[in-house]
């Protein structure tokens, strides 16, 4: 879903599932461990929608495009790390492929969403992929500290799955540089806390809300 204030921003004419017909994943053959494996398809097709904010006078607007991403999740190791791994590079290929292309309406693409990433180093074969691909994930971080570190986007506050993302030279201009977790999880549901520990608040709250924190970026012209 996308959920937006309709006095500050207006759709465009794209909504739409970014999925790859048989003919493109010909072309999308990705390295991994000295092969070249050829991309099936998502396992959860990415959505699309264009907006463009809403300007007053002479000023130009500033229009962009949200994917919003739940990329496939598996094991560290294996096949479903070679799965995860296809899925990663494929969308980053595509939003190069995409914000190059002098057809596109809405060149400036983030992408946004559970991409999960199991680690933000350079030595990880999956965000290589992203910033190989020309890719900016600007570093985000709570207002919570757990054994010294800034928590992640999961409960457990160890992992960085939850992503933005963007081609800087699309879109850096319009950053505002803030990207930040928002821990909702220290406003609700206190009594179950208290009373039952952390392992049943966790297991409550992915239940009913999410076992992900919020994250969240600022943009603007």
């Amino acid at each position: 879903a996308f959920v937006y204030d309709t006095r500050r921003i207006r759709t465009r004419e794209l909504f739409a599932e970014l999925a790859l017909v048989e003919r493109s994943r010909r072309t999308y053959k990705v390295p991994f461990k000295g092969k070249k494996l050829r991309f099936k398809g998502f396992n959860r097709n990415p959505y699309m929608v264009s907006f463009e904010a809403i300007r007053s006078g002479k000023k130009k607007s500033f229009g962009f495009t949200l994917v919003n991403v739940h990329l496939y999740y598996g094991a560290a190791s294996g096949k479903k790390i070679r799965d995860r791994f296809l899925e990663t590079m494929a969308l980053a290929a595509w939003a190069k492929k995409r914000g190059k292309d002098p057809h596109t309406s809405k060149p400036r693409i983030i992408l946004l969403g559970d991409m999960n990433l199991p680690a933000t180093t350079k030595k990880h074969p999956m965000y290589k992929a992203l910033l190989k691909n020309g890719l900016q994930l600007p570093r985000h971080a709570s207002r919570i500290d757990w054994k010294g570190k800034r928590l992640g986007t999961n409960f457990k506050g160890d992992a960085p799955y939850d992503q933005i993302a963007f081609t800087p030279s699309k879109v850096k201009k319009f950053y505002k540089g803030r990207t930040e977790v928002f821990d909702f999880d220290n406003a609700l549901f206190p009594e179950l806390y208290e009373d039952r520990g952390i392992k049943d608040f966790r297991a409550y709250m992915k239940y009913y809300i999410s076992d992900h924190r919020l994250l969240w970026g600022e943009f603007g012209a």
